[in-house]
């Protein structure tokens, strides 16, 4: 038995009426994650503000004290993966931090910060060092970096924390 050309048609319909619902639905989507991706300067100074109230805890955090990974999970907790805290406490050597009295790391300086997808970021900055020299400090270097910040359900994260190689000045 045939089915009635007009079940074929109300079928077909509906088919078409569902593919033009999804659609516009990918549509939407679309337009909004392309929204999200484009990085706004205040979300740059954001992720930069961010950065920059890690590297204030750098000078805190005693690399090669007994208790270090407990520094590194108390001062570095808030900022920082829990991928990245346990790798940092695993071996604390290769975390940021003071290895030694003088010089220490007193900031981090924010040069560039790049976009990459929805709430990802790259951040290129530099550890600044500083020795005391009498009653005032003095820098006396700069360490690049570059690290990896995400916006997720927790709020932002460095996922990512890298000694770039130095380039001619």
């Amino acid at each position: 038995m045939k089915t009635p050309r007009f079940l074929i048609g109300r079928v077909g319909d509906y088919v078409f009426g569902a593919l033009a619902v999804l659609l516009i639905l990918a549509s939407l989507l679309f337009a909004y994650a392309y929204q999200q991706v484009g990085a706004t300067p205040e979300r740059s100074d954001t992720v930069a503000d961010f950065v920059s109230a890690f590297g204030k805890n750098l000078q805190q955090v005693s690399l090669l004290a007994p208790d270090a990974s407990a520094q590194i999970e108390a001062k570095y907790g808030p900022f920082a993966s829990r991928d990245l805290l346990d790798e940092w406490e695993k071996d604390p050597r290769h975390a940021p931090g003071r290895l030694t009295s003088s010089p220490w790391p007193d900031s981090i300086k924010v040069s560039s910060v790049q976009n990459t997808g929805v709430g990802t970021y790259i951040v290129k900055a530099a550890v600044i060092e500083r020795v005391n020299m009498g009653t005032t400090t003095q820098k006396v270097g700069e360490t690049p970096i570059l690290l990896g910040v995400i916006r997720n359900g927790v709020g932002w994260q460095i996922v990512e924390y890298v000694i770039a190689t130095s380039t001619a000045r």
